[in-house]
């Protein structure tokens, strides 16, 4: 039997790695063993290494360099800001957030929730937008910690972090704010000053880097309290030897990522119009679950009456990977908490897939991809919710 091309469209889980950020790595290699807190030379030299992607970052995120602390991804960063901000603030310090956050920061909530700190939960409106979250700020309150996502990893809808960021800044300054930008770096502008907030998380893998590099910027003058102990490294905040290959090849990637921002968003945007005309000229029935004005590369679509698990299975079995949601929650037989939180019908939630393009997506990729998706939607066209 004669399998099909694979095709990829799940970019939103995890993109393919950037030939430049591959040679990154090995560049770094090749400059021989050496940790980055050693003084000899061999050290010296992935030190150099190490702060030249650190003062990379800052710059194209409009940070400081001193205010990169490299983690092993945005999970870690999430659970690092969070935990962080909670313990400066103090014994149950407030918490406040949303529905919508991926699972790294909403278990992290129910965690410290569990702990004392008083936790309040604001729900999106039906496009999965977050419209205030300072109508939930306690009265008299001590200081306490907000957090709201850049942008939904399974709807792609963009929230307002920067209004909140200056609202907050101007009535409570007190507050500390997070932004999870997981999704949003490396697909749209992002100036971590501009946006008002204290910390802000990301993923190389997101935008073409190493999967296992990551970073949280810290605003100067927020202490943060670390949650591993054992070494000085970025400034206590992060102790361990950092890898200086995956910190150069995350920045490549990132530095790439960026030049190319708005030759990608026309690009996505033109095949996310390409798949709803096909899919409307070919008579396939869809939904499209959030707002239409949120990241162009990734589309949320529910086919009424075809189970999502069972529509990504079938589509593997075509060799083409979407997903039914994010990487996270992808394996559990619940339905999404975001879309559920948006008021969503059940039968609607268990029918949404997440379709996700990457910066290596071509128009051949898509057309092909919705060949083969209408032929199995079709075929699963007869099959009812259970």
């Amino acid at each position: 039997m004669k399998y099909p091309t694979a095709i990829y469209l799940d970019h939103a889980a995890s993109s393919t790695l950037r030939e430049s950020a591959s040679k990154a790595m090995v560049e770094a290699w090749q400059k021989g063993p050496g940790n980055p807190a050693s003084t000899h030379h061999a050290g010296r030299a992935q030190r150099r290494i190490l702060e030249d992607a650190r003062d990379k970052v800052a710059s194209l995120l409009g940070a400081f360099p001193d205010e990169v602390v490299f983690t092993s991804g945005a999970t870690e960063a999430n659970n690092l800001a969070l935990l962080g901000h909670a313990a400066a603030a103090g014994p149950n310090s407030p918490l406040i957030g949303s529905p919508v956050e991926h699972k790294s920061v909403l278990q992290v909530l129910c965690e410290l929730a569990k702990a004392g700190h008083p936790l309040t939960l604001v729900s999106p409106n039906p496009e999965g937008i977050v419209p205030d979250l300072t109508c939930a700020l306690p009265t008299g309150a001590n200081p306490g910690t907000v957090t709201l996502q850049l942008a939904n990893q399974e709807t792609g809808a963009l929230q307002p972090v920067g209004k909140l960021g200056k609202q907050l800044a101007s009535t409570h300054p007190a507050w500390r704010l997070h932004t999870d930008a997981t999704q949003a770096v490396g697909k749209i502008r992002v100036d971590f000053h501009s946006l008002f907030v204290h910390t802000l998380s990301l993923s190389g893998h997101k935008w073409g880097g190493p999967i296992g590099a990551g970073a949280l910027l810290v605003r100067r003058g927020w202490p943060l309290r670390a949650l591993c102990h054992g070494g000085e490294q970025q400034d206590g905040r992060r102790p361990g030897t950092e890898s200086s290959m995956l910190a150069a090849a995350l920045a490549v990637a990132l530095s790439e990522a960026v030049a190319d921002l708005d030759a990608f968003q026309t690009r996505a945007s033109a095949f996310r119009q390409t798949i709803l005309n096909t899919l409307k000229q070919n008579a396939v029935p869809y939904e499209i679950n959030g707002s239409p004005e949120g990241l162009p590369h990734i589309l949320n679509l529910s086919f009424g009456g075809i189970r999502a698990d069972l529509l990504v299975m079938a589509l593997d079995l075509e060799q083409v990977a979407i997903s039914a949601g994010s990487a996270c929650t992808s394996g559990s037989i619940l339905p999404s908490s975001v879309l559920t939180s948006m008021g969503l019908s059940k039968d609607r939630i268990l029918s949404s897939i997440r379709i996700s393009l990457g910066h290596d997506t071509t128009p051949e990729i898509v057309d092909e991809a919705l060949v083969r998706l209408i032929r199995v939607v079709r075929r699963l066209g007869g099959g009812g919710l259970s």
